[in-house]
């Protein structure tokens, strides 16, 4: 089991910011990220901190293998999922929300780093509604098609967002996709429940690029499915 240094940034719309940090997240797991930084006190929740703030702007940079980061509710479901970044690979640094975060107490920021040598994909999706969620899945051999499901209930994408729109979408990808491969295909597909395909969105690697909002509408409707056919042989 290895480790990551994991530290976010959130700016807030009283002109102070919010600094979060832990030099030994611990990869494969998800786990809550607490104060500290600049002039933080050290170790509080996101929604004691900031208590009564709102978000505005955020970014989440991992040393390595980020898979993703969100607001979580005083429930444990996803509020706002958050921009992630590779700290080496950084390109537009702390961005824009789709929409602020008022923090509460109670609420609390979660992040989660892939495992040394995993092939995990996380699909970040933001509806119209506002109804945010995250998916994930783990890349196959040779083509092999890999269903993206729910961190929270472990259900398909038309089960979870059954009705909504996605109108803004990142992926984080640890599979090295390669254009040279023979076999996979470097998109995350919305496919419907008689096969078509009714969207894509391009896989990003944070150890090369910052993933960013790949932003248009796609609706979902039960028994759509987010898939991946990355070859990772």
């Amino acid at each position: 089991m290895t480790t990551q240094s994991v530290a976010a940034s959130c700016i807030t719309s009283s002109g102070m910011a919010l600094t979060f940090q832990d030099h030994s997240v611990t990869d494969g797991t998800q786990q809550s990220l607490t104060s500290a930084g600049f002039n933080q006190i050290a170790g509080q929740e996101a929604g004691i901190i900031g208590d009564g703030m709102t978000v505005t702007h955020a970014l989440v940079s991992f040393g390595d293998n980020g898979l993703y980061a969100y607001f979580a509710n005083q429930d444990g479901s996803i509020n706002q999922c958050l921009p992630i970044a590779r700290a080496s690979a950084t390109i537009a640094g702390v961005v824009k929300l789709t929409r602020p975060v008022k923090l509460v107490p109670g609420m609390t920021l979660q992040v989660m780093s892939a495992t040394t040598g995993s092939t995990s994909v996380s699909f970040n999706a933001q509806c119209a509604s506002g109804v945010n969620h995250i998916f994930t899945g783990t890349a196959g051999t040779a083509g092999a098609v890999t269903d993206l499901t729910s961190i929270i209930t472990s259900g398909q994408v038309g089960d979870v967002l059954t009705g909504q729109t996605i109108s803004a979408a990142w992926v984080s990808s640890t599979a090295d996709w390669d254009a040279a491969e023979a076999g996979g295909f470097p998109f995350v597909g919305l496919i419907s429940g008689n096969g078509q395909t009714k969207s894509t969105w391009v896989q990003q690697m944070p150890v090369y690029n910052q993933p960013m909002p790949q932003v248009y509408n796609a609706s979902v409707a039960l028994n759509d499915k987010l898939q991946i056919d990355t070859d990772t042989a």
